[in-house]
């Protein structure tokens, strides 16, 4: 099945700094922590806990579908011959040569963020039963990670919860997993991998394009913008364009903006093309890892060389694993090898902070999906437009997603997002059933309630 995740606020916010501070015990919950949702494609799936990044800012971009069209087919047999393409033909051969060198350049890469960045994150059950806990998650949420199963592809659930996210108005970026399996399980090649994928992107792709409204523009996703990932939850590794640029710089000295260019189209404003992404995903990083999973498995028909391994992490500019984790069994040592090279929280922190938005920025156009009355007018209406601008200041809005009953009690603990105003612990909130219009009859529908004591 697939599934969805969503992350409210549990923070008090001061949203036009684009400071958040967390908060424990209802001390006060306000406006400014989005969240980010998670939707599986895979039968099952495990809650992941990502370091905090730090982060200069958060910038949201839509990113051009992965182009069919093919204008470089004239140079897909052709040797890449710039300083990147050589680049990744060297860190592919690195791994693959015993005798690499392991004089590399010194590091490279982006330069150190300034502020922190909080992402919530929730992961919802994937099976269809659950439908209506997606569409509750989703409701809370400023961007969603679809994660689709690199063996299984695009199937019937991830067209739902794709159809769900669109409906909120919530922006999509894409992780590709399980790419471990077509390598070990699959004996694919890279050049058969990145067709796999490749399926899995131009899928999700059509979903989005059929679910978005006529006369707005579809947000689709595609590797070379960074808005796809690529990894293996479960051997902890994964990566984008941008941590295979960084990574690039750090073991070749190559600057990241030529790397960049080997999966972008040649002209400004156009299209890459299939075989131009190829062509580089293949160098860059396919290559690598289907050489270490192969080196490490001991499936190139030779002794497993661990020690090996370790000086090509090296020569790579990474630093390698815990020696003790030489003795451990071969999975093991590659889940060990290739979180080390490709981090998994690297890939993920750095596709959402870049591509999705923040919650000041989803706000302003995602206000009108969570609420009914007028969000363009502060005078008409001031929760609207308090939403709108996300504004821990204004009149309290919280959206409850989940309730859950106390044990022994009566009672239930509200679980959900403050989209603005800020609650605290004893606050006494109005709680308005389906159906509320703002200032129409009934507006105090469900009586009043404690904030931060379940009451309500």
């Amino acid at each position: 099945g697939g599934g969805a995740g969503a992350a409210g606020s549990a923070a008090t916010a001061a949203a036009a700094a684009g400071t958040v501070a967390v908060t424990t015990n209802a001390a006060g919950a306000g406006a400014g922590a989005g969240g980010t949702a998670v939707m599986s494609d895979e039968a099952t799936t495990r809650p992941v806990s990502l370091p905090t990044a730090e982060v200069a800012a958060v910038v949201p971009s839509a990113g051009p579908e992965p182009a069919v069209d093919d204008d470089d087919a004239v140079d897909e047999e052709e040797e890449v011959k710039s300083d990147a393409g050589r680049a990744a033909a060297s860190v592919a051969g690195s791994v693959a040569d015993d005798d690499a060198s392991e004089d590399k350049e010194s590091e490279g890469g982006d330069a150190a963020a300034t502020e922190p960045l909080l992402i919530n994150l929730i992961d919802c059950p994937g099976h269809v039963d659950f439908s209506s806990e997606v569409t509750a998650a989703l409701r809370l949420t400023d961007g969603a990670l679809v994660v689709v199963d690199a063996v299984e592809g695009c199937r019937t659930q991830t067209e739902t919860v794709l159809a769900q996210a669109i409906a909120e108005g919530v922006r999509v970026v894409l992780f590709v997993n399980k790419v471990d399996r077509l390598f070990l399980e699959k004996q694919l090649g890279p050049d058969e991998a990145f067709d796999k994928i490749y399926e899995c992107i131009v899928a999700v792709n059509e979903k989005i394009r059929t679910y978005t409204p006529r006369g707005v523009a579809p947000r689709t996703v595609s590797f070379e913008e960074g808005t796809v990932a690529v990894g293996s939850g479960y051997f902890g590794w994964a990566y984008n364009v941008d941590t295979i640029a960084a990574l690039t710089a750090r073991a070749q000295g190559i600057p990241a903006a030529d790397v960049y260019a080997q999966f972008r189209a040649r002209k400004a404003g156009g299209k890459s093309s299939h075989a131009r992404v190829k062509r580089a995903m293949v160098a860059f990083a396919l290559k690598p890892v289907h050489a270490f999973s192969r080196k490490i498995m001991g499936i190139q028909g030779t002794a497993v060389d661990i020690a090996g391994v370790w000086r090509r992490l090296e020569a790579l500019h990474v630093p390698p694993p815990p020696a003790a984790d030489m003795e451990l069994p071969s999975k093991k040592v590659l889940k060990s090898v290739m979180s080390a090279l490709m981090p998994a929280a690297d890939a993920v922190i750095t596709m959402v902070r870049r591509y999705l938005p923040s919650p000041a920025e989803a706000q302003r156009y995602r206000a009108a999906k969570v609420y009914a009355g007028r969000v363009d007018d502060a005078e008409a209406d001031a929760t609207g437009a308090a939403i709108a601008r996300c504004d821990p200041d204004g009149p309290l809005s919280f959206y409850v997603a989940k309730l859950v009953q106390i044990p022994k009690t009566k009672g239930f603990f509200a679980f959900g997002r403050v989209f603005s105003g800020t609650v605290r612990a004893g606050q006494k909130v109005r709680v308005l059933l389906p159906g509320y219009v703002p200032g129409g009859e009934g507006e105090a529908a469900g009586g009043a309630g404690g904030a931060g004591g379940g009451g309500g």
